[in-house]
């Protein structure tokens, strides 16, 4: 679904596989249509698995250490606000689906919930491997999300 929030940015869901998703977002940049920047997020860890090409403390590092993290190129556009106006659209898009699960039992079977995982932005450092920009605090409390409540952690 495509959404708009706070007629700032607008975020559309491309696709998912192995563990991340990728969304399109739309960041206004003084011309008609904005920019147009491709976002990953893992929100799996992944098993290693051999063949590899690195071993695995590198994958760990590489790969599952940009678990809980929004990243894209360049890393500076990971604004506060920018992180903040995605999370407010996922937990949008995370409520709807909720709800339409919940409401067909028949459906998809007795549903008792999950939690709302909510995303920091993340930068490559070659000596570090993946590390945040934000703190999920900082970035829910920016986005108004109930943080440490029950569903969102």
């Amino acid at each position: 679904m495509t959404c708009i929030t706070d007629n700032q940015f607008g975020f559309r869901f491309i696709s998912s596989y192995q563990g991340v998703f990728s969304y399109e977002a739309t960041i206004p940049n003084g011309r008609s249509g904005g920019e147009c920047v491709r976002l990953m997020c893992r929100v799996e860890r992944q098993p290693y698995i051999q063949p590899a090409t690195i071993s695995e403390a590198d994958w760990e590092l590489q790969v599952n250490g940009k678990l809980g993290m929004v990243t894209c190129y360049p890393p500076e556009l990971l604004t506060n606000e920018f992180v903040a106006a995605f999370n407010q659209w996922l937990f949008a898009e995370w409520q709807r689906d909720v709800s339409q699960i919940a409401k067909f039992p028949e459906i998809y079977g007795p549903y008792e919930g999950g939690c709302f995982q909510i995303l920091v932005g993340g930068k490559f450092e070659v000596e570090k491997g993946w590390t945040p920009i934000q703190s999920k605090a900082d970035v829910a409390k920016l986005a108004g999300l109930p943080f440490g409540s029950v569903g969102v952690m």
